[in-house]
């Protein structure tokens, strides 16, 4: 079966960067020689495939594809946890309701929402529900355009009691879930809509979103779990402070985190991806001077500057450090690291990621969320 291709996009990537670092051994000893790349175990596809519908719709991408030229994901390799629901007419006129607990409602055509679209920068999308299984492949990057939130919402006066945004998207599917529940609706704040630069998104990679990607409108929290990024949005309604949580608050709580699970939004932890990291591939090399083996991985999530991780071989007990070249300020794309590796002898070896900066949230890295496996027959 044939994998999608990236979009080859080093120079898109602009100023969300990427970075390439090292152990502080020379990459030039590799230079020309044969690679091969290992797999880890207990790790599949197929990457870049469509599967199933509706809210059982899967597509994962192969983040091993990833280096410095493709850090930008083809809109037709970009993860996607949710199909667009058979019952939507794509060919339906589209409108945005701005409601609630407003002094008087108002519906804007979707021409109107288009032309109020800017560049808002590439941002990584991660799925709470992100495993091991598939290769940790819901999670992909893309360069997003879009209608600031706030923007939207100054065209309606809220009533004083009004407090929180309800944004709600289309879940019209035809059949049941095996796993999930209905309702794509989530709750902010202003004050979380400012602070994460919160966009309704209408293009993706300079095109029109895909409809598996929301189309024509998606909520875009930059830093935050894709289950907070509701598709097929149709209405922004604001709602008094007390508001219930909605069902899909409830459905992710456990995946974001969050202690129970709250009955009222505004005791919804904000759902944000914390510093993360983890290899995306081991690369054996051969060539005249030996065996020679790196390993390339990722760095995202957070919004602390990092300037070094560690990186281990044995699950945890001992780290190697790995030397960023340059601090993340705010990781909300990925970036790349590598690190030349000296295995001592054939075998099964546990890679884990953890942070050096003092003082930095990682919750998933403490807990060894995104350990990775391989065996070497030979060194």
């Amino acid at each position: 079966m044939q994998r999608r291709s990236f979009l080859s996009g080093a120079a898109a990537f602009g100023a969300a960067g990427w970075l390439h670092c090292s152990s502080g051994q020379s990459s030039q000893q590799t230079e020309g020689a044969p690679v091969e790349r290992l797999s880890f175990e207990g790790e599949s596809g197929p990457y870049g495939v469509a599967q199933g519908a509706g809210l059982d719709g899967r597509l994962y991408t192969d983040l091993a594809q990833l280096d410095a030229d493709h850090l930008i994901v083809s809109n037709d390799a970009f993860y996607i946890r949710t199909r667009y629901p058979s019952l939507l007419d794509p060919d339906a006129p589209w409108s945005l309701r701005l409601g609630g607990l407003v002094e008087q409602e108002l519906t804007l055509p979707l021409a109107d929402v288009l032309a109020l679209e800017r560049e808002q920068g590439v941002y990584l999308l991660e799925c709470s529900g992100n495993f091991r299984a598939r290769g940790f492949g819901l999670m992909s990057a893309a360069s997003w355009h879009g209608v600031g939130l706030l923007q939207l919402l100054e065209r309606v006066q809220p009533l004083p009691r009004a407090a929180r945004i309800l944004i709600s998207g289309s879940d019209a599917h035809a059949a049941p879930s095996s796993n999930s529940v209905t309702g794509a609706s989530w709750i902010v704040s202003p004050e979380q809509l400012a602070k994460t630069g919160a966009f309704l998104a209408t293009r993706m990679n300079g095109a029109p979103l895909p409809l598996d990607h929301g189309y024509p409108l998606r909520l875009f929290n930059p830093g935050w779990y894709g289950c907070s990024c509701i598709k097929w949005v149709q209405s922004l309604d604001w709602v008094a402070d007390e508001e219930p949580s909605t069902s899909q608050m409830i459905e992710y709580a456990a995946r974001t985190h969050q202690i129970g699970q709250p009955a009222l939004a505004r005791d919804y932890a904000a759902p944000e991806i914390q510093q993360a990291a983890m290899p995306i591939r081991v690369e054996r090399w051969r060539s005249e001077a030996g065996l020679q083996y790196r390993v390339v991985g990722i760095v995202w999530g957070g919004s602390q500057p990092i300037s070094e991780l560690g990186l281990s071989f044995d699950g945890g007990v001992q780290f190697e450090s790995v030397s960023l070249a340059g601090s993340v300020i705010q990781n909300r794309s990925w970036s790349l690291w590598s690190h030349d590796w000296v295995p001592a002898a054939p075998g099964s070896y546990t890679l884990v990621c953890r942070v050096q900066t003092p003082d930095v949230p990682m919750r998933r890295l403490d807990a060894q969320y995104y350990a990775r496996r391989i065996t070497l027959d030979e060194v």
